[in-house]
Formats: structure tokens, C-alpha cells, sequence
């Protein structure tokens, strides 16, 4: 077989189950963003390449495979629109999936072949798993394997590179260790959430309100500028001193390294935003069981965190993370429907939509093959921090800001996609590096404060705020933009908007005060009115009190 040269096989498969189900909570979630940000999908794709030992063949990748698709029912489902406009999962007890073979004599191949077969939206008529199995001198040497997020998501990606490396290891002990672990199916747990979800939904309406509370309307007060392409690069970071000090924090404090690691996120994105809370939403991987944690289904859920920062000592910080984390994996899961209604009454009030572009997810990889399939880091640990970019996406939702943390042992390693709209490369270049400053410092010093590294990262990132903005009540507002907005929705006969000042700054209320002539209208409908106008604006929110004054007394 030449380089580069390609042929298929089909895997016959024949599972003990199939039938027509509803999704999970995830895959509604998943489906509900392709909708959204259809059609570019394909970077919603969870790929990954798969090191073998030598000595595989093609036949053992295929009769691993076959395990693997028998065993999972994600990997033989198709997702379909019923008559009622309602998506189900269609499960199949038998099938062909193709697999492609090809020749491949460098990484750099292994790479391309799969950037190839991940950059391609899955079709309805597809089954959601892709594998190319690469070749040289007869033998496998790496397996590229492409799953549609619509059936896996991240945790799922770490089960089938973990239970495909056990297969083809050739010991027999652990393939029989494999098959004995329990497997949650995806129709199962959507089975448990139709019949007993709703109080569990209840949980997570309550958890999320009261976090969706703090979400700004901006989350970075910054002008916008011309982007770099790609628009949102993805920076990566391999920080061993970050690693050794989350791991003195997180012995010295009883939580987690990952923790630790939320904590600093925490104090930078309260940096980054000018305020004394970090707002962000967090991927959970909902896996309580050990079925479930033996599964390859789609069973997470993002769900909104609010971290207080403000002048607390940033070991305070880090155990806040910890409660808020640890709230939003028990109390988060729920019915996607039902929450995402939650930030829609969130902009009644405010005439603006919260700030939900900030992510963060942990990962929680096993092994150095499973690191190096999902972040492209080798196995070796260097003492020296390093910092690259690893390519990037053109089109995302405007003022994306997201953390994927693959790795906190012996090493930290972590990826910032930024919008480089607001945030140049080398700005989050150094953000990372900001990062990595405060898990040093906050190693070393027992007595620092949130406040002091977040004035240092303030003057190290030097990114200038933009002019004329107040901090009104977790929003950032442009009293001229939002006087102008009341002209153009009320078109009154005279407007001033003014700061009606609390007691500190976070108690600061807007207040409108209205010339309407002799217009009857109550400030109810007045507030219905604005909001409506002040939609699309960036750094607007309603007036928290309308006063219509009375000029016929003049």
C-alpha cells in the first residue's frame, strides 16, 4: 500500500438491544447548539488518535471495534426529528460500519488524517463514529477515531480510548476486567429523567438562578478591535510549576488539584472583567455511578458558577470554588428545556441578555496516550513552562472565553480559546501565563490576596478599558448608550439618566427620569418598552426605577 493510499472495510456488528428512545438531558443540550450554530457543526466533533503497541493488525483493531460498538449503544445510534418536531434515538442491533485503512509513515500524517475526518459534519445517514486505521509495513500504528458529540462527549472520548488500548493490549485479564464493568446505557438515563427528573430539575432551576444573578451583560469592559484569524485561536500552556503547586494547595486545603486550578481561574477571570466575582458555566460530567462512569453515552451538562473574589485571601477563593463546584456537579443536571428559560427571565429584567460565553471544563484523562489523543501533549515532562497555538476557529459566538483543563498531574496543561475581538493572542498568551503566576504565588504565600494578584494581572495583561462605563449592578453601562436607547424606544420629550449611589458600588441603582408630555403610561409599560429597545446593544441595561415627571406643575 502506497502512502497515503486508502481502502475500507466494514465492521459487522450485533448488539442485544434496539429500539426507539428519547435523548438524554446532554444530547437534547448538544442538539439544541447545532441548531444554533448550524452549519458550522463540525467543530463540535470529539476526535482523537489512538496509540497501539506493535505487533497490532488491522483484524485486531476491527475485532476490538466490534466489542466496543456491541457493548456501547451510543456508537449504533441515530438521532432523528419525529412528526411532533421532537428529536429520539433510534438504537440498532445490527449494522455495517465502514472503517478506512491507510498508510501512514509520519505523526504528521496521523494528524492530517484526523483533522481530515473531524472537519466534516456527521450526516443524518451516518453512523456517529468514524475510524481510520493507520498503517506501515503491514502493521497499525495509530487509530483515528471521530464521534459525533451528539452520542459521546468528553468523558465518553476517555472511555473508548481507554477500553480500545485494553483490547488491543493483548492481556487477557484486563479485556475480561473490561467486560465485567457495568455500562449505564443512554436510553436508560433517559428512562430515569423522564419518569424522575423533574425534581432533580427543580434542583438545578433553583442552583442556576441563583447563579445566572451575577452574570454580567459584558463580561470584559473592553473595546472591540479587528481580529485575528483565526478569530479564536486556541492557546495551550504546560506549566510543571503549576502542576507541583495545585498539588501543595490541594493537600494543604482537602480538595482537589482541579480545584485549586478553578480557584485561579477564578481570580484571572475577576481580573480580566474588572469585578470582584468570576462568572462562568461549568461542564459537568454528570457520572455519579459507576455505570455511568463506565459509559460512552452523552450524559453532561454545562451549568452557570458564580466564585466570590473580591479581597478575600486566595485560599478563601479556592474553598469557594470548591462550593460552587461542588453545587453545581450535585444540585446542576436538569432539563436543558427548562433551564435555558432561566436566562431569558434574567433579560426581562435587565433589557440585556447575560454573558454566557465563559466555559470551563475539566477533563479527567487516565493516561499519557489518553492526554496526548485529546491535547496532543507527549508524555514527557519538561521543567520549563511552555506556551503555542494549536490552530483555531473562525466562526464562534462573539466574546467566547474557554478553558479546557486536560491535565493537573505532574504537569498542568490547559487551553484558552479566546476572542481575539477583544483579546489579541499574545494577551492570552500572557493570561495563561497569569495563571500560572497566581498557582505559584498562591503556593508560596499563605497570606495573599485575591487583590493583590489581581491588580499585578491587571497591569501584566494591559488591556485598556473602554471609556465612559459604570458598574451598575453586575452590569457594565454606558449611561449616554442607555440615555439613547430611551430616546429611540420612548421618543420622550426629555430624558436624564443618572447613578443613584448606595452605600458602595455594588448597591448602585440607575434611575430614568422621563418627560412624556401628555402621554398616560405606567412605568411597567414603560420597562416592557425598553426592553424590547435595548436589545442587541453591548453595554446597556434597563433603568432600575422610571420617574415620569410632571410638568404641568411647572
Amino acid at each position: 500500500m502506497a502512502t497515503g493510499e486508502r481502502t475500507r472495510q466494514f465492521i459487522d456488528f450485533k448488539g442485544k438491544t434496539s429500539g426507539i428512545y428519547d435523548l438524554t438531558w446532554s444530547q437534547k443540550q448538544v442538539c439544541s447548539w447545532m441548531e444554533q450554530t448550524a452549519p458550522h457543526i463540525a467543530n463540535m466533533n470529539l476526535a482523537g488518535l489512538i496509540e497501539v503497541e506493535r505487533g497490532v493488525s488491522v483484524d485486531d483493531v476491527v475485532a476490538a471495534l466490534r466489542v466496543v460498538i456491541e457493548r456501547h449503544e451510543a456508537l449504533r445510534t441515530r438521532v432523528y426529528l419525529d412528526p411532533a418536531g421532537m428529536y429520539r434515538q433510534v438504537v440498532h442491533s445490527s449494522g455495517r460500519i465502514p472503517i478506512d485503512i491507510r498508510e501512514c509513515l509520519t505523526g504528521d500524517e496521523a494528524e492530517t488524517e484526523l483533522a481530515e475526518i473531524k472537519a466534516m459534519p456527521f450526516t443524518t445517514v451516518e453512523w456517529p463514529l468514524r475510524v481510520s486505521v493507520l498503517v506501515s509495513a503491514g502493521e497499525v500504528v495509530k487509530i483515528a477515531v471521530c464521534v459525533s458529540h451528539v452520542v459521546t462527549d468528553g468523558w465518553g472520548m476517555g472511555v473508548l480510548h481507554s477500553e480500545m488500548t485494553d483490547l488491543l493490549s493483548g492481556d487477557a485479564e484486563a479485556k475480561e476486567a473490561l467486560l465485567e464493568k457495568p455500562v449505564l446505557q443512554p436510553r436508560e438515563q433517559a428512562a430515569w429523567e423522564r419518569v424522575d427528573g423533574d425534581s432533580a430539575t427543580r434542583r438545578a432551576e433553583a442552583f442556576s438562578a441563583e447563579q445566572l444573578k451575577h452574570f454580567p451583560n459584558q463580561r470584559f469592559p473592553l473595546p472591540r478591535q479587528v481580529p485575528e484569524s483565526p478569530r479564536f485561536p486556541e492557546i495551550m500552556m504546560e506549566s510543571r510549576a503549576s502542576a507541583l503547586a495545585a498539588a501543595r494547595l490541594s493537600e494543604e486545603l482537602q480538595v482537589t488539584p482541579h480545584t485549586v486550578v478553578v480557584g485561579a481561574i477564578s481570580v484571572l477571570l475577576s481580573a480580566l472583567g474588572r469585578v470582584d466575582r468570576a462568572t462562568f458555566r461549568l461542564f459537568c460530567s454528570n457520572r455519579l455511578s459507576k455505570a455511568s462512569q463506565s459509559s460512552l453515552g452523552s450524559f453532561y451538562q454545562v451549568v452557570p458558577v458564580s466564585v466570590e473574589v473580591g479581597d478575600l485571601p486566595f485560599r478563601e477563593v479556592v474553598k469557594n470554588a470548591w462550593k460552587k463546584t461542588m453545587g453545581a456537579y450535585l444540585l446542576g443536571p436538569g432539563d436543558p428545556v427548562r433551564l435555558e428559560a432561566l436566562p431569558e427571565l434574567v433579560t426581562q429584567e435587565r433589557g440585556v441578555k447575560p454573558d454566557l460565553e465563559c466555559f470551563v471544563n475539566l477533563h479527567s484523562l487516565k493516561s499519557a496516550d489518553a492526554l496526548k489523543a485529546a491535547s496532543g501533549v507527549d508524555s514527557e515532562v519538561r521543567e520549563v513552562t511552555r506556551f503555542w497555538k494549536r490552530g483555531g476557529n473562525e466562526i464562534w459566538e462573539p466574546g467566547k472565553f474557554y478553558f479546557d483543563v486536560w491535565n493537573v498531574t505532574e504537569r498542568l496543561v490547559v487551553s484558552l480559546w479566546g476572542d481575539t475581538e477583544l483579546f489579541p493572542s499574545d494577551v492570552l498568551s500572557s493570561a495563561l501565563s497569569s495563571l500560572e503566576g497566581i498557582l505559584v504565588r498562591g503556593a508560596a504565600d499563605s497570606d495573599l490576596s485575591a487583590s493583590e494578584v489581581i491588580q499585578e494581572v491587571g497591569d501584566l495583561l494591559d488591556a485598556p478599558m473602554r471609556s465612559g462605563l459604570e458598574y451598575v449592578d453586575t452590569c457594565w453601562v454606558d449611561l449616554a448608550e442607555v440615555r439613547q436607547a430611551l430616546i429611540e424606544c420612548l421618543s420622550p420629550d426629555g430624558v436624564e439618566v443618572v447613578l443613584d449611589h448606595g452605600v458602595d458600588s455594588a448597591e448602585r441603582r440607575m434611575v430614568a427620569y422621563l418627560d412624556l408630555g401628555d402621554r398616560k403610561i405606567t412605568p411597567e409599560e414603560i420597562h416592557h418598552l425598553v426592553v424590547g429597545g435595548l436589545r442587541g446593544r453591548r453595554f446597556v441595561r434597563a433603568p432600575h426605577r422610571y420617574v415620569i415627571r410632571d410638568r404641568s406643575q411647572g
